[in-house]
Formats: structure tokens, sequence, C-alpha cells
């Protein structure tokens, strides 16, 4: 047991098994298809944990690094800028609603796992996380409602795209629990055999963006820890580097996707949506059409692509930067661009400060995942992959923070 728990354990074994069970369950449900109750029910389990922790210990809660925290100051205020700049209620609450449920899914993963961190069920609970999913994925298989028209697997209402990209994000923490469980057969066959049904599912979408996405991530992994081994190079020259490699590999894995996969109706549909988008931005360049609104717009923009009705699929602009660019405006987008940056950039530093951080590898996987797949289709506005992420970011780099904590007072032997 780390330095961090054991104090906690000793002196208040109860709560210490509270916080675990709840962390294990947060953590298990932030990567499973379904199980939004058992979420709830731990994510209020590990708050009471960690309030009556600081009760007792008469200490604050602890917080991420300060640019971080920066981070998601700087992408609130541009959100709620924008939103009350329309003045119109409904996209104020929409804002609002958006911006509560990811800070809520960062920051309560990211204090539990300050307190309550167990790395052995972290593992577990990754592993039963992902189970769940595979589970759901066979069931769903199994009901013919699980696929729409084309055969493309969509499960539970959703399009395959967020499938995709909801069963992506399982892969690089799957893969990690994988490997620290070889020990275990059990185990070890369990994540095998989620592994298996997921890159399954994940295949029966018919995604190209999502696939794509996922294949350009494990490419920059393995870039990276090329790059995080040239011990001659200095830290700028290795962050130059890896920003040259992240833009050289999304480009030529969408070109090439494009090409080789081309769907030529679907492809001059996504074209037709950003040019809209575009001129979205271009009339309302300040706070765009307003949060949420995208969809309701489009009517007064589809002229541009001569068009008298919108089609029922036109959704979103089918890509993450004009998304907020179009119903935030500049204003918004440019908190996301600034947040999105200096996420980048902490999860670049540390992966080079301390390589064998793995979490931190898993994370950047699946950031880079779903950041090809916002050039083309669905990205982080979508609520349920908004939750997902950010309670795997909050979780990567509470496990980061931790180890660095214990690496300034002990020994750094261990590592998660």
């Amino acid at each position: 047991m780390d330095f961090i728990n054991r104090n906690i354990s000793d002196n208040w074994p109860t709560i210490y098994r509270l916080g675990c069970l709840s962390l294990g369950g947060l953590i298990a449900f932030s990567i499973a298809f379904k199980g939004t109750a058992i979420y709830s029910l731990s994510e209020v389990g590990l708050l009471i944990a960690v309030a009556t922790v600081c009760y007792k210990m008469r200490k604050f809660v602890q917080l991420p690094d300060k640019v971080v925290l920066f981070a998601f100051a700087i992408f609130a205020v541009g959100l709620i800028i924008s939103a009350i700049s329309h003045g119109e209620e409904k996209i104020i609450i929409e804002t609002l609603d958006y911006f509560t449920r990811i800070m809520v899914a960062f920051f309560v993963m990211y204090v539990g796992v300050r307190w309550f961190f167990k790395s052995d069920v972290f593992y577990k609970a990754v592993t039963v996380g992902a189970l769940v999913s595979a589970v759901a994925c066979l069931m769903a298989y199994i009901c013919e409602p699980g696929f729409m028209s084309g055969r493309r697997f969509a499960p539970w209402g959703n399009n395959p795209n967020v499938t995709v990209q909801l069963l992506a994000m399982n892969i690089p923490f799957l893969l990690l629990a994988l490997y620290k469980l070889k020990s275990s057969k059990l185990w070890c066959l369990l994540n095998a055999f989620s592994f298996a049904v997921i890159m399954t599912g994940i295949w029966m979408t018919g995604s190209r963006g999502g696939m794509t996405g996922l294949i350009a991530g494990a490419l920059l992994m393995v870039t990276l820890y090329w790059i995080s081994f040239k011990n001659q190079w200095d830290f700028r020259k290795k962050i130059a580097v890896s920003i040259i490699m992240l833009c050289l590999v999304s480009f030529l894995s969408m070109v090439i996707t494009a090409n080789i996969y081309s769907r030529a109706n679907s492809d001059k549909a996504r074209l037709d949506i950003l040019t809209i988008a575009s001129y979205m931005f271009i009339e309302n360049p300040v706070n765009g059409v307003g949060f949420g609104n995208f969809k309701s717009a489009i009517p007064n923009y589809v002229h541009y692509v001569g068009k008298d009705k919108v089609p029922q699929a036109w959704v979103h602009s089918h890509n993450d930067l004009f998304q907020w660019l179009s119903t935030t405006g500049g204003v918004g987008a440019g908190g996301y661009i600034v947040f999105s940056f200096i996420i980048w950039w902490y999860l670049l530093k540390n992966i080079f400060a301390r390589k064998s951080q793995w979490t931190l590898w898993a994370m950047m996987w699946v950031t880079m995942s779903l950041y090809c797949h916002g050039l083309v289709d669905e990205n982080i506005y979508q609520r349920q992959i908004a939750k997902m992420y950010f309670s795997l970011l909050g979780l990567a780099m509470a496990i980061n923070d931790r180890e660095i904590q214990d690496c300034d007072k002990f020994s750094c032997e261990e590592k998660v």
C-alpha cells in the first residue's frame, strides 16, 4: 500500500473500504457501455468518502496542477461568455449542463484517485468495465435492433460513430490492464475475451473515422516511445517533433482512409455540413449560433449548399473545431483551443519526464483517437463521449500526480 493511503486505511478502515469500492465502481462504469445507475451510486459513495476523510484529516481535497485548472477556467469562461451574450435561457442552461457534467466527471474521479487509489483495484476495475461493454455488445449483436441500415453496429439508439468512439476509448486501458494482470490467468482470460469482442464491435460499426483514430493513436504511441528515448534531445525538441508527428499521423491517416474507403454520398454530405458550419461562424464570428443550436440553425443556412430542406441525419458539423466555432464562435472555440493545447502539453511533458507512467500513455492514445475521429465526425461535444473522456483524463492525471507526490517524498522505485 502506498504512503498516501496508509494513514486513511489505518485510522478509518470503513471509510477507506467505501472509498476504494466506490472508486473501483466509478472507474469500471466510466468505460462501460452500460451501467449509468451504478456509475451514479459510485460517484455519490466516493464523494461521501472523500468529504469524510477531508473532515477527519482537516485537509482540503487535492487539486490538479495550476496549469490544468487554468485550462478548465479558460474553457469555462469562453463557453459561459458565449452563452450569456446570446441572452437565451435555453443556451445558457445547455452550456452550464454540459460543462457541469464534464467538470464533475473529471474532478470527482481526480479527487477520488488522489485519496483512495490502489493499483490492483484500478486494473481489475478496468477489466470489469471492459467486460460489461463486451457483454453488452454481444447482447446487442443477438438482438436485431443492435444494427442500423447497412448492417452497421449501432446499439441502444446510438449511431455507429458514437458506438465506435465509446468502444475505442476502452482499448488503451484494457491493454494496460491485460499487461499488468498477466500473472493471473483468470483476469488475462477476461481481458482477452473483452478485447476480442470490443475490437469486433468496432469493426462492425463500419466507422472509418473511429477505426482510423484508434490506429492513428497506436502509431503515435510508437512514435512517442521512440522520441522519449532520444536522450540527446532536449525537452523542446521532443515536444516540437511530437507535434509535427501528431499532425503528420492525423493528416495521413485521414487522407488514406478517405481515399481507400471512400463513400461518395457520405463524403459529399460532410463537406456540405462543413460548409454550413463555416457560414454559421462567418455570420456569427463572436458567439456562434448558440451552444446546442446547430441542428435548429441549419435551415437558415442550407441554401449555401443548394438545398431546400435539411436531411434528418444532419445534426452536427462532423468536425470538432468547426462545431465549436459555429455554435460558440471565436470566444467559446478560443477557450476550447487553449484548453486542448494545455492538455496535450501536460500529457507530452509528463510522458517524456516519466516514461514508465503507462496510464499517461493510455490517455494519450485515447486523446489521439478522439482527436482524429473529431476531424471527420464525432467529437467531445457529444455528452456521452465527453463524460467518458473527462473521467479517464481525471484518472490518468491523478495517478500521475500521486506518483509525483510519492517521488518527492520517497524513492521512486514503485511505478503504477
